[in-house]
């Protein structure tokens, strides 16, 4: 008696297609390790980016509010003594350069300097401020009361004595460079490096 038996076939795949497969896996993680790594390192460096430009900030406006104080103080002690705008015309004189530059023509800036500040050394540009002069008259062009508005006359007081200093001042950060001056005078502001932080105060005054 002869006992047939089913012959079975085993099929393996060859060594060359599994190696093949194996280094195709091997390369998608690596890939996907590389993307990662440079995900992390660009996070990273945007986190160090948005610290610096804070700090940056930070001590610009640490600048800008010590110039600030000091020019107040300077208005409320010497206000006849005191560098200020006096009948200036334009509205919003903080905004015209020839007043902020250093040695121009019309350059009206008071720079109390960074040590009389005790601002830190790494400061390169010293803070700055404008003080313009505003008679009522000047002030009520500029800022038309309100119907209903209690004003100076019905509070007994003499219109010409009262007069207004209005103070912008402005500081900058360590890194900061000014814009580039253009050929007609003026500078593109879209040129400067670094923060620039402007703060402005009012104080009124009976003469």
């Amino acid at each position: 008696m002869k006992i047939r038996g089913n012959a079975m076939q085993v099929r393996s795949q060859p060594v060359a297609a599994q190696r093949g497969l194996v280094m195709i896996m091997t390369l998608v993680m690596l890939a996907v390790m590389t993307v990662g790594a440079a995900v992390a390192v660009r996070m990273s460096v945007t986190t160090d980016m948005v610290g610096a430009n804070l700090r940056a900030r930070s001590l610009a406006f640490q600048a800008a509010e010590a110039a600030l104080r000091y020019c107040e103080e300077q208005v409320i002690s010497n206000p006849y003594t005191t560098r200020m705008l006096v009948a200036f015309r334009a509205e919003q004189e903080w905004n015209d350069d020839r007043l902020w530059e250093k040695g121009g023509p019309l350059d009206r800036a008071l720079r109390p300097g960074a040590a009389v500040l005790n601002l830190p050394a790494t400061i390169k540009k010293e803070p700055e401020c404008l003080i313009r002069h505003l008679t009522l008259e000047e002030w009520r062009e500029l800022s038309p009361p309100k119907p209903g508005t209690v004003t100076v006359e019905s509070r007994g007081f003499d219109p010409s004595r009262v007069v207004f200093y209005r103070i912008t001042a402005r500081g900058f950060s360590p890194d900061y460079r000014d814009p580039v001056k253009q050929g007609n005078g003026l500078y593109d502001h879209q040129t400067a490096v670094g923060a620039e932080i402007r703060l402005q105060s009012m104080i009124r005054a009976i003469q």
